[in-house]
């Protein structure tokens, strides 16, 4: 996994600072297909990260590419997208009401 996150940068942060959401993505071969976890991770050590149960999943039935890298890249991809504009409508002020 690539990530931003390192032990320099927790010791650097102080109250008030902000923080980008921790978040990580695991891809899965399955039985059933592609299974795409998004993870908040909870915890950062030096031994490594610590996490609770994904916060979003993806799942998504193989195709004929099967279980070659790029499929595997292209799920992710789809999945990240998905995750994103979920986030967005989650996060997106509500419409204002409509006066007639």
């Amino acid at each position: 996994m690539d990530s931003w996150w390192s032990d320099r940068q927790v010791q650097v942060l102080r109250v008030g600072d902000v923080m980008p959401l921790p978040l990580m993505v695991e891809t899965n071969w399955t039985a059933e297909g592609w299974e795409v976890n998004i993870i908040l991770v909870t915890d950062v050590e030096k031994s490594g990260y610590d996490s609770s149960l994904p916060i979003w999943t993806h799942l998504e039935s193989y195709t004929d590419l099967g279980g070659s890298t790029a499929e595997a890249r292209r799920v992710t991809d789809a999945a990240i997208l998905a995750f994103g504009d979920r986030l967005r409508s989650v996060l997106a002020d509500p419409a204002p009401p409509t006066v007639e």
